[in-house]
């Protein structure tokens, strides 16, 4: 069984629906990234650039965070949920 557990606070949840509850009510966006301390107007979009790019920590938090259905940027969200399962699942 892989329980999920919470890049910034080390909580587990045992779905990804949950993870993602989690984190929209536990950490809320503010304008400054947590990885790289930088603030940005856009902070999702931020996380896409970054996950553009290969940053596997941005990539993951845009899957967290990412709303609505944006078909242009399904290729990287796909990417950023299969990493987000490599990088958090914790064996139970």
């Amino acid at each position: 069984m892989c329980v999920l557990r919470c890049p910034l606070c080390n909580f587990i949840a045992f779905s990804y629906i949950a993870l993602k509850k989690h984190v929209k009510a536990k950490h809320p966006l503010t304008d400054k990234c947590p990885i790289c301390n930088k603030r940005y107007k856009n902070l999702v979009a931020h996380f896409h650039r970054q996950a553009e790019l290969s940053c596997e920590k941005h990539a993951v938090l845009y899957a967290l965070y990412r709303q609505g259905t944006d078909r242009k940027r399904n290729e990287v969200l796909n990417r950023s949920r299969e990493l987000l399962f490599e990088k958090l699942c914790v064996t139970k």
